[in-house]
């Protein structure tokens, strides 16, 4: 079965994903920088429609295992913490536990030889623990950072630290693009022959025109992360 995750600012836009049969959201804040931590007040009332739904689950299109999931993202700008920044973000995840969301959405990067971005293992590994064993874990589109070199090694790196899923596009700004399809294909059949428990999440550039077309383009692929082109 195919996953839809919509990424949203509102409880409204919360109300509207669960009622057009979405099965996740991405709740952020800021949409225009990228998207960074909603407020506790979001995250309270996001948690509280999807448990008031469950008990609508015969109504059509609607989820009961539908599922909220938060982005852990201090500012807009790029993906390297200092560790007051690093702190913030195990707090924030703590809330997020103490509120019952289903998930987190992080992702901390670092400068590697030749001023390359990689992976910060030990900063990422430090909130992947805080977040364990509650919370399922997202790696966000700071994967697309990486140099396509590496875009294996950090799979197995993601995976290794128990990672439920990587959004990516393909390391390319649209996962539309035939070099994004290419890269997405190669990081699936990886996972597969590895047998890797990580999950392969794609957005990025998906519209209305396009979906059908990359379900087809992408055959390993389960789950697709949308945005604005859901309203429509």
């Amino acid at each position: 079965r195919r996953l839809l995750e919509v990424c949203v600012e509102t409880v409204e836009d919360v109300r509207e994903a669960i009622e057009g049969g979405a099965d996740r959201i991405e709740l952020c804040s800021n949409l225009d920088q990228g998207g960074v931590t909603p407020s506790y007040g979001t995250i309270l009332e996001a948690v509280k429609l999807r448990d008031s739904y469950k008990q609508r689950e015969n109504e059509e299109r609607i989820k009961n295992n539908f599922e909220v999931f938060v982005i852990i993202r201090p500012r807009g700008g790029d993906f390297e913490y200092n560790q007051s920044e690093l702190n913030v973000m195990k707090q924030d995840i703590l809330l997020c536990k103490q509120l019952k969301v289903n998930g987190v959405v992080f992702g901390v990067m670092k400068k590697g030889s030749n001023n390359q971005p990689l992976i910060d293992e030990a900063m990422t590994s430090q909130l992947a623990e805080a977040s364990k064993p509650e919370l399922q874990i997202t790696f966000h589109r700071a994967f697309d950072t990486l140099p396509t070199s590496e875009a294996i090694n950090s799979l197995n790196l993601l995976n290794k630290m128990g990672f439920t899923r990587v959004l990516t596009s393909g390391l390319q700004n649209s996962c539309a693009n035939e070099s994004a399809i290419q890269t997405i294909n190669n990081l699936t059949q990886h996972r597969q022959d590895q047998n890797l428990s990580i999950q392969i999440l794609i957005g990025g550039g998906i519209t209305l025109n396009n979906i059908q077309q990359l379900v087809s383009s992408c055959p390993l692929i389960h789950e697709f992360h949308a945005g604005s082109c859901v309203k429509q």
